[in-house]
């Protein structure tokens, strides 16, 4: 079986992006692979001034992760609504499952959601349980479903898979912003204790929920062999966040 997660949730392939040839031959793993992980920052490693790259999309996108110190650095880990995150290190022995109480956001309703001011009327994630602004200020915040759907419009950007760098690197077709890019790392997903299938998958949480789904949230999934989709999948589980900015 190819991943895991699939087994957890139904994916959506409604928007999707093409992924142009690589000039790398690129490994296809049997199944889930097991992760030694090769980015080893401190608790106190001084991170970068977050820098924008702008696609000429609806919102400019950041070059890098929330946590990381490079373009191809993870970063940090979240479950969906989570402002703290957590690195890959799984000796953390935080576990992002379902029935972790410290997960909040597994098995609310949108009007549980609502009430309680996690989410806006539009179903996405306010300022106060938004991990991109709780980590950067008040100008950046996590993309939503929409954004997600700009960005992997074919239309829009072109993707292309970098086998030595485990990532996409997403260069815009906009007229005008032709060549702004940024880069995509494939750093895999948390889930229970364990790091899974860093190399190859990359999975990003937006700030969107599903209607009034209790379990599930949107996320932008990437690999080399199914290109680049929007999926939702359960809050739980540990994803990358990748902020944009509307400044």
């Amino acid at each position: 079986m190819k991943k895991l997660l699939l087994l957890f949730c139904v994916a959506l392939t409604l928007y999707s992006c093409t992924r142009t040839n690589a000039t790398t031959t690129i490994p296809i793993p049997g199944g889930l692979m097991a992760n030694t992980p090769t980015y080893s920052p401190s608790e106190s490693a001084v991170l970068p001034t977050p820098e924008t790259v702008d696609l000429g999309l609806s919102v400019k996108w950041a070059t890098i992760n929330i946590g990381a110190q490079r373009p191809s650095d993870p970063g940090l880990y979240f479950w969906w609504g989570d402002i703290k995150g957590h690195t890959h290190h799984t000796s953390d022995g935080f576990a992002f499952n379902y029935s972790n109480k410290e997960i909040t956001t597994f098995l609310e309703h949108f009007s549980s959601l609502s009430i309680n001011g996690i989410i806006d009327s539009d179903g996405n994630l306010t300022p106060e349980h938004d991990a991109a602004t709780a980590h950067w200020g008040s100008e950046w915040r996590m993309p939503t479903f929409d954004e997600f759907a700009e960005l992997v419009n074919e239309d829009n950007t072109r993707w292309t898979w970098d086998s030595e760098n485990k990532g996409y690197r997403v260069t815009s077709k906009v007229a005008g912003y032709e060549g702004n890019s940024i880069f995509l790392p494939a750093s895999g997903f948390r889930d229970h204790r364990d790091l899974n299938n860093k190399g190859f998958n990359g999975e990003y949480w937006s700030s969107s929920t599903i209607g009034d789904a209790d379990q599930n949230a949107y996320n932008l999934h990437i690999d080399p062999i199914d290109n680049c989709r929007i999926e939702d999948f359960n809050r739980y589980f540990g994803f990358s966040v990748r902020p944009v900015s509307a400044i």
